[in-house]
């Protein structure tokens, strides 16, 4: 676990996340630019970690997590192509766990698919990592400036009507 990630470190995690956004046919919204990354750097100082997994000093997969409160909260993850056959995912996330108890963290939160399916198949991998612990959730579907909703959703050219939310959000 990488707790204190130099430039370097998350250039190559953001290597690594691209592989991955390469091979599952991403859509160019999930390719975050390296200003993306430059800004977790400057404004998160000590708030996130990089978790690697290592196979003969490659870096195989990769996580970045961000730490608050005793909570770990998943925010961005990939596995390098030529590995995929060792599992890299399940030791990262192996691996974290440790860490996490280790540090005393509480929980770590994997969060959702890629869509609200409960058959999504990035749901259901998540899943298999908290099994005896299915957590209730709600979202909160309130507007409070209708106006600078509005202008969201004209300016990325979707339907208010969406059942997506935040409809501007909704990736085309």
């Amino acid at each position: 676990m990488i707790e204190h990630p130099t430039m370097n470190d998350l250039k190559v995690f953001q290597e690594i996340y691209y592989m991955n956004m390469d091979r599952k046919h991403a859509n160019n919204y999930y390719y975050f630019d390296d200003s993306y990354f430059k800004k977790i750097f400057n404004d998160f100082q000590k708030k996130y970690v990089i978790a690697e997994a290592l196979f003969n000093d490659v870096v195989i997969a990769a996580g970045l997590y961000f730490v608050t409160n005793k909570n770990v909260h998943a925010h961005l993850s990939g596995t390098n192509t030529n590995y995929l056959y060792l599992s890299p995912a399940y030791v990262l996330k192996y691996g974290t766990v440790l860490w996490a108890k280790e540090n005393k963290y509480n929980y770590i939160h994997y969060g959702g698919g890629t869509d609200s399916s409960t058959d999504n198949p990035l749901y259901l991998f998540k899943c298999k990592f908290a099994q005896n612990t299915k957590l209730e959730f709600w979202i909160g579907k309130k507007i409070w400036n209708e106006e600078i909703y509005n202008k969201l959703c004209d300016k990325t050219k979707v339907s208010k009507e969406e059942d997506f939310f935040p409809a501007y959000r909704q990736i085309l």
